[in-house]
């Protein structure tokens, strides 16, 4: 986000815009840029929750199948407990870098940066919105392994 502001608040992104290749290698560097740095810093966030977890609540084995953990019981995946936290941490990972993508997108295209935040807070409000109708009405139940 301060890489895309940054190129507006300088007025370069003209300058890089006239060069042959500038607007695409501008934009696929600020892709990759987002990409990388929001997988470092939710994986570093999701290592600092586990260690956490460890610290709190003791050692558990981490070769043991998911279905032993409560809330995944019923879960038709043969994943051990150690699989499963990379596969979710990655997975978390890769849909927030698609949201800093999405949000970057809006804020590159919007004339307003009010209106592209106002935009973004709306779609993260009719997910939300989507997930509690989902809960209320049973339809995740059935994908609840999944989320």
């Amino acid at each position: 986000m301060i890489l895309v502001y940054k190129d507006d608040d300088s007025d370069m992104k003209n300058l890089l815009f006239s060069t042959a290749y500038g607007q695409k290698t501008t934009a696929i560097y600020k892709v990759l840029f987002i990409v990388f740095i929001t997988f470092i810093s939710v994986l570093l966030f999701m290592g600092i929750d586990y260690i956490m977890h460890l610290l709190f609540y003791g050692y558990c084995p981490q070769n043991v199948a998911i279905q032993s953990i409560p809330c995944l019981y019923e879960s038709p995946y043969v994943y051990t407990i150690l699989q499963w936290f990379i596969i979710f941490s990655i997975r978390f990972a890769f849909v927030m870098s698609m949201l800093s993508i999405f949000f970057s997108m809006l804020y590159q295209l919007c004339a307003s940066k009010l209106i592209s935040i106002l935009l973004f807070i709306l779609v993260l409000l009719m997910e939300a919105v989507l997930i509690i109708v989902m809960f209320q009405n049973n339809i995740a139940k059935k994908y609840s392994a999944c989320l």
